[in-house]
């Protein structure tokens, strides 16, 4: 079955167990190496090696102006880009390069019908490329960052009731990735999965404008 992104259609004393398993698959993603795979070889490659969040904030930059040109005054600009643009840039974190799946959350995970339920098979892979591991981590996190807004966007609080804390998600994926924890320069990938978040829904926005 596919369960919603805050895990609300599942058992609660089932949630925990689930989310354990997104993470541990998430986490298996992130350690095929593109390069054993083959995936920077022949005319089109599948992604490029370094530099995925300075190429990405271009591309939401340039996205969101567009958007704000092509809705004929009815989408205004984010006032908050330029003070989020200079964050972004002050802070880079460390470059890493690996597979992503590029929309990594709960409805887009199939998972086994009986308990204890895992993760058997992920869907929706247009998004996928060679980037960086967090931006995968921090999708999945959004809903710790969104407040009563995630609802309405549909990033409820996962587990429904505060049950799934995000240093629970941190620790089980760092566990299973073998990556140090606290995770340094978190506050960095959260924010840009907002700013990204808030680009698509800009996006959105933009074309209703448009009939």
């Amino acid at each position: 079955r596919i369960p919603d992104n805050g895990l609300l259609n599942l058992p609660k004393e089932e949630r925990p167990a689930v989310m354990q398993s997104i993470v541990q698959s998430l986490a298996k993603l992130h350690g095929y190496d593109p390069k054993e795979l083959g995936l920077l070889e022949g005319a089109k490659p599948f992604g490029k090696m370094g530099g995925f969040y300075e190429r990405q904030i271009r591309t939401l930059q340039r996205t969101s102006e567009a958007q704000v040109s092509n809705s004929e005054g009815q989408v205004p600009a984010m006032k908050a880009m330029p003070e989020l643009l200079r964050f972004f840039k002050d802070n880079m974190p460390p470059d890493r390069s690996c597979v992503i799946h590029g929309d990594w959350k709960p409805d887009n995970l199939i998972l086994s019908k009986e308990a204890p339920r895992r993760v058997l098979a992920v869907v929706d892979w247009e998004l996928s490329t060679i980037g960086h591991p967090m931006s995968d981590l921090a999708n999945l996190c959004l809903p710790y960052h969104l407040g009563e807004f995630g609802k309405v966007v549909d990033y409820p609080p996962l587990g429904g009731d505060g049950s799934i804390s995000e240093e629970e998600v941190l620790r089980s994926y760092c566990q299973a990735a073998g990556v140090e924890y606290p995770i340094d320069h978190w506050s960095f990938y959260t924010a840009f999965a907002c700013f990204r978040l808030a680009v698509i829904i800009q996006g959105v926005a933009m074309r209703t404008s448009r009939g």
